[in-house]
């Protein structure tokens, strides 16, 4: 753990030992986070309040407007589906918030071979077949798993970006396409949460989840809620306080 990110951390820590007392704290952070090769900037509000005597409540509303920002150069070219018969390639995203709505719409470029059998578990690529360009939209929903922040599509609806005639191949393609992409997409996403690397040294707070959803903030920023709880209790804060103590980033005692 940096000097660094435990001294960003040292703040809240102390706010939340004495949080059970002083019965509501508010901080703010800013942090950035690293995917792939990108780092992104986050800023997390926390409303802290006592809510037993060994825990206390969090509400935090995560600012992720440069991630939305950022997202298109992310995910452009990112494989969506690679698969004997066809493949699929994630051209263009966008993600707008509306009040606790998330959109989200974008293009897929779908490839479709033949594709041959082998032998009984083998299958080999053959000549390309035809080839969609295809427009989706889809509304998003979010959980929290392992500490991370998982992203999926619901309602997704697919359609050809040029007229396609029914009875055609395409008209079959495109119908298989439908069946795969939705599920392929929210594949994808689940293989890429959004996850904040907290120490293993906070592991003692023990963090609660109640509800965690979608947020505009400002004009369509994409923000996430998050209500839970952690523990507070004596042992823990002390535990916690002396690793801050030995890394340095606040002072040992006296």
């Amino acid at each position: 753990m940096t000097t660094h990110r435990t001294r960003l951390l040292a703040l809240p820590l102390l706010a939340l030992a004495s949080a059970a007392g002083a019965q509501q704290v508010d901080l703010s952070l800013d942090d950035t986070l690293t995917l792939g090769e990108t780092e992104v900037a986050y800023r997390l509000d926390l409303g802290l309040s006592a809510v037993a005597p060994t825990r206390v409540r969090v509400d935090a509303l995560l600012d992720l407007r440069d991630f939305q920002e950022r997202l298109p150069e992310l995910l452009a070219g990112e494989p969506v589906s690679d698969g004997c018969g066809n493949t699929t390639v994630l051209e263009e995203i966008t993600v707008t918030a509306r009040d606790s709505v998330v959109g989200v719409s974008g293009t897929l470029n779908t490839r479709f071979f033949h594709c041959g059998r082998t032998s009984d578990t083998g299958f080999e690529r053959g000549e390309l077949k035809s080839e969609l360009d295809l427009g989706f939209t889809g509304e998003v929903t979010t959980r929290i798993a392992d500490d991370c922040i998982v992203f999926n599509i619901v309602e997704m609806d697919l359609r050809p970006l040029k007229h396609i005639t029914e009875g055609t191949e395409d008209s079959e393609n495109l119908a298989a396409a439908r069946t795969l992409l939705r599920e392929a997409v929210n594949l994808v996403l689940a293989d890429r949460p959004l996850c904040f690397d907290l120490p293993p040294e906070l592991a003692p707070l023990a963090p609660s989840y109640d509800t965690v959803g979608p947020r505009e903030i400002g004009d369509g920023g994409l923000g996430i809620s998050v209500s839970g709880s952690v523990d507070v209790s004596t042992r823990t804060i002390l535990s916690i306080l002396s690793v801050l103590q030995r890394e340095g980033a606040i002072p040992g005692p006296p």
